[in-house]
């Protein structure tokens, strides 16, 4: 695949990712335990979309830190291309913004936009399928979005507490495959393929030890 493109939830990728179902083997350990990890910083540099609140960019930075050896950069807010809308009003197209986002002027390390509006991607015969986040396997770049993240699946819209949660694992998720990690078939990593729903990530608590220790030696040779 061209791009190495790989969606998360309403993580179901575009149709070149390679989505995978496996036996139900639970992580034993939170998302990074590796020690080689620790002698290594990799940048994150995250970049606010839109309209995304101050609070919401500073909840994912956080939480970033919290469940992976990176150092966070939060950059200025840049407004959403207009080249990366749909067919659809009020919806973009995740895989223009992924090609837009190395065209800015930030140095080295990975890049991380969020945002709160619909973002969108091929998959099968559906030419906008929404979803959660896009990352580019062994690339630069990834993008996440709280639309579906707040849906009112739970009556009166998802709680904060679980909002925050789904932020920094959808983070880790999308950075993972910037590092070159594909969907994981361990039920409950959070490398697993969200399988068309944002629930998948409700399940997931860290890394498989497999996912884990490649997320490490990977943030060791950059």
């Amino acid at each position: 695949m061209a791009l190495g493109l790989a969606a998360t939830a309403e993580r179901s990728a575009s149709a070149q990712t390679r989505s995978s179902s496996g036996p139900a083997t639970p992580p034993e350990q939170g998302p990074i335990t590796d020690s080689a990890a620790t002698a290594h910083t990799l940048v994150v540099h995250l970049i606010p979309l839109g309209t995304i609140s101050p609070e919401t960019v500073e909840q994912t930075a956080r939480g970033l830190r919290e469940h992976a050896p990176v150092t966070v950069a939060i950059e200025a807010r840049q407004p959403l291309p207009a080249s990366a809308e749909s067919s659809e009003k009020k919806r973009y197209r995740a895989e223009r913004i992924l090609g837009w986002l190395p065209r800015l002027a930030i140095g080295p390390g990975k890049l991380l936009a969020v945002t709160d509006v619909d973002i969108v991607t091929r998959k099968g015969q559906a030419p906008n399928w929404g979803i959660l986040g896009l990352g580019a396997i062994d690339g630069r770049a990834c993008l996440l979005s709280t639309f579906r993240m707040k849906r009112a699946w739970e009556k009166g819209g998802a709680p904060e507490a679980l909002v925050r949660q789904r932020l920094w694992k959808t983070s880790v998720h999308e950075l993972g495959h910037t590092l070159g990690l594909e969907h994981c078939p361990n039920r409950g990593c959070i490398m697993e393929d969200g399988h068309g729903t944002v629930r998948t990530s409700d399940r997931e608590s860290a890394l498989c030890p497999s996912c884990a220790r490649r997320f490490a030696a990977a943030i060791a040779a950059q």
